[in-house]
């Protein structure tokens, strides 16, 4: 099913797969009960190129492991220019990995775990036999 503000990209009904564009994830991460969506193919692949990048990895890896953090405590910082890390913290942010809040001049950020739950999900049903 298409959210709104996706557009089809693709499109095999003959095995039930759906890709869509989801120019901003956050908009559509919570329906009104405040549960995560389910995970479209192109979500999942969204998903697996996000996880799949050491840096990436290793960022959103120290903010899963800590209830919030602030960016400076990031050891990615530390070895990356700012630009760098940005650019991954908003990478992880479109795909719905992570969120985060600011307070004054600090930007805070926290893991998703909902997210990662209904991607593993999306990956057990692959191996899944129709029949």
């Amino acid at each position: 099913m298409c959210r709104d503000g996706d557009q089809i990209i693709g499109d095999f009904a003959a095995t039930g797969i759906h890709y869509f564009v989801n120019h901003d994830y956050s908009k559509h991460a919570r329906n009104k009960r405040n549960t995560v969506a389910v995970v479209s193919a192109f979500d999942a692949a969204s998903l697996a190129k996000a996880l799949c990048d050491p840096t990436r990895l290793s960022i959103y890896t120290q903010i899963a492991r800590r209830k919030e953090l602030y960016v400076g405590e990031l050891g990615a910082c530390k070895v990356f220019s700012n630009a760098t890390v940005s650019h991954h913290l908003r990478f992880l942010t479109q795909v719905g990995l992570i969120t985060f809040r600011r307070s004054g001049k600090h930007v805070f950020y926290r893991a998703v775990p909902a997210r990662l739950i209904e991607y593993s999900r999306f990956l057990s049903t692959l191996g899944k036999s129709a029949g």
